[in-house]
């Protein structure tokens, strides 16, 4: 369980400590809640836009699972295995899982807190495994503006039970709260704000809800985040995507990765920034963007970890978008010290392995 900051306001990185004047406390519940899992046929997300589509329409079947409902180490891992031999889950799926269950399962218990014990992490080991499942047998297809999906699964409350149990509230601060009540104002006034934000885990975006959900509670769920290629294309990091506002896009990093799919990428970025100009042009949105294209790094030399550095045509980007929309809009750079709570499984170079805490 780890500390965490999060402030609005460029020189803040580094400086936001428990005494400082502009940080307030964050009072928030620890026990994760568990909502029922709904049995029945997936609902299409309404189309807000013409760029907006369906959802893919998910059977009975492939929304049963058998992870539903396990509550105990010792029954995930049998159905585990039995899910392997069965073929229904990658058997190279398994060791990359048994590594992140024991990472998870390390820092949640190691936090002391009440509440965090063993029925906690395998009931949200289970969800994770569930939900993958899910993604293999029926895969969901983004389109380039993604609204969250609550039901039949609320896959919003999916990712914050898993993220809140690492965060320690009684040491995280939001810093310059004076700046998220203004965006609040802004927001409400009809106004668009961007957020220009470094990115340190995978975690992020359950970090910002989590700390905003008691005195912010609509910045907290009404932004809509920029993601890239592997968020919204991977199994594993999917069933996490579903729950949050996306405009998708695909990387200049990884354009040509597939050359026969350049095409087919270059169109969704443009349907993607169509999007974003009809929502800039309603009025009222808060996009957050990482214009650094990936996660800060630290300094193999010094350990120091810093923002990565921005890329300028992002941000330029973002500023037209802006300045060509009716309504007023507003640009904030915003800092955010994550790295800690990154216990995640993730993909390099083709294979699966586990990044916990450094």
């Amino acid at each position: 369980m780890q500390r965490v900051v999060i402030c609005n306001s460029s020189p803040c990185a580094g400086i936001i400590t428990p005494r400082s004047p502009h940080t307030v406390r964050i009072a928030c519940q620890h026990r994760p809640q568990f909502p029922q899992h709904k049995h029945q046929r997936h609902s299409s997300i309404a189309k807000a836009s013409s760029t907006t589509a369906e959802a893919t329409e998910l059977t009975s079947a492939a929304l049963k699972s058998p992870f539903f409902g396990i509550q105990d180490e010792a029954t995930l891992f049998a159905t585990l295995e039995a899910a392997v031999g069965g073929g229904k889950v990658p058997p190279e799926l398994v060791p990359a899982f048994k590594q992140l269950y024991a990472n998870y399962k390390g820092a949640v218990l190691g936090s002391g807190k009440p509440g965090n014990d063993e029925t906690l992490v395998a009931t949200v080991m289970a969800s994770i495994v569930d939900r993958v499942l899910v993604e293999f047998m029926a895969p969901y297809k983004f389109p380039s503006h993604h609204l969250r999906i609550l039901e039949p699964y609320n896959y919003y409350d999916f990712g914050q039970r898993y993220v809140r149990a690492l965060i320690d509230f009684d040491r995280s601060v939001v810093g310059y709260a004076d700046r998220f009540a203004e965006i609040q104002q802004q927001l409400a006034a009809g106004q668009n704000v961007v957020l220009l934000a470094n990115h340190q885990t995978e975690a992020d975006p359950g970090v910002w809800a989590l700390l905003l959900e008691a005195a912010f509670p609509t910045l907290a769920t009404d932004v809509t985040y920029v993601a890239g290629d592997r968020v919204v294309t991977d199994n594993l990091c999917k069933p996490f995507s579903m729950g949050r506002n996306l405009f998708c896009v695909h990387s200049k990093k990884h354009m040509d990765d597939y050359p026969e799919l350049k095409a087919e990428k270059q169109a969704m970025n443009r349907r993607t920034l169509k999007a974003m100009s009809t929502k800039l042009n309603e009025g009222g949105q808060l996009m957050w963007i990482a214009p650094s294209g990936g996660r800060d790094r630290k300094n193999m030399e010094t350990g120091e970890l810093l923002p990565d550095a921005f890329d300028g045509t992002a941000v330029e980007l973002m500023r037209q978008l802006l300045d060509r929309a009716g309504p007023e809009g507003h640009i904030y750079p915003f800092a955010m010290r994550s790295y800690e709570v990154g216990v995640c499984l993730v993909c390099v170079g083709g294979g699966w392995g586990v990044r916990g805490v450094d």
